[in-house]
């Protein structure tokens, strides 16, 4: 009792009904992970003596330990979405356990960091004994450039606080939305003119719906007109989508 770590007390109370005890003592806090202890327990008897039972020993559990991967997906001209699975891989940990993890993305070539990244994207993780895995999802839904190469890693925070990190890896962003466009002239008259064209997407794994501003301006013979320098602008604007990439226009 005067020379332990820990010491836990109850007193129970018996008597000719009720001659043993069953009993429970929770030391609910303050052990060390993955640490080997020695035990007794004791009574103290009817002359005041401490009575302890035989010396035996525990080891405590190793502290949660996590498997990671990461895959980036739906890459885009300025977006792309990495998914992957935290997991728990002992499963002698019971306790639940709020894990941070996220993705970090840099330039080409670098290995990227919390600290040190273009883009840094995180979330918490809840785990426990019925749910020791956890699918996850982070959108980067804009930011990146067109047609550039990136690299990527996905990290979590251990038990400890240290940063694990997955392997480098790289992705390259499509492609910016491309377009045809023709035009011609209809139903010239003396003071009028009707200006009619197609506006198509002509890369096809652009499935983003985009709005396209267009338009027709109008010079004097020679000249080459501009939004900027023209006798005549007209504009509208076309929505595109991966159901219609093509506008049938008018002005």
């Amino acid at each position: 009792k005067e020379d332990c770590l820990f010491h836990l007390s109850d007193v129970a109370v018996l008597n000719a009904a009720n001659r043993a005890k069953d009993w429970t003592l929770p030391l609910t806090d303050g052990l060390s992970l993955g640490t080997e202890y020695s035990y007794v327990a004791y009574y103290t008897d009817y002359y005041g003596n401490i009575v302890y039972t035989q010396v035996a020993e525990f080891t405590t559990s190793k502290p949660p330990m996590y498997s990671m991967n990461v895959q980036v997906v739906d890459i885009k001209h300025n977006s792309a979405v990495f998914t992957g699975t935290l997991e728990q891989v002992n499963a002698n940990f019971g306790d639940e356990v709020s894990v941070t993890y996220g993705v970090c993305v840099g330039q080409k070539g670098s290995t990227p960091t919390k600290e040190n990244c273009l883009f840094h994207l995180s979330d918490v993780a809840v785990l426990n004994v019925a749910n020791r895995a956890k699918n996850w999802t982070l959108p980067l839904s804009s930011g990146l450039s067109p047609s550039t190469e990136y690299s990527y890693v996905a990290y979590y925070i251990d038990y400890y606080g240290k940063v694990v990190y997955t392997q480098v890896a790289e992705f390259t962003t499509a492609k910016p939305p491309m377009y045809n466009m023709n035009v011609q002239v209809t139903d010239v008259k003396h003071k009028s003119a009707m200006f009619t064209g197609t506006l198509e997407q002509v890369n096809a794994y652009f499935n983003d719906e985009v709005s396209v501003t267009y338009g027709v301006c109008v010079g004097q013979k020679g000249s080459t007109p501009t939004k900027e320098d023209c006798l005549f602008h007209l504009s509208d604007v076309a929505v595109l989508n991966a159901a219609n990439r093509a506008k049938d226009w008018t002005l």
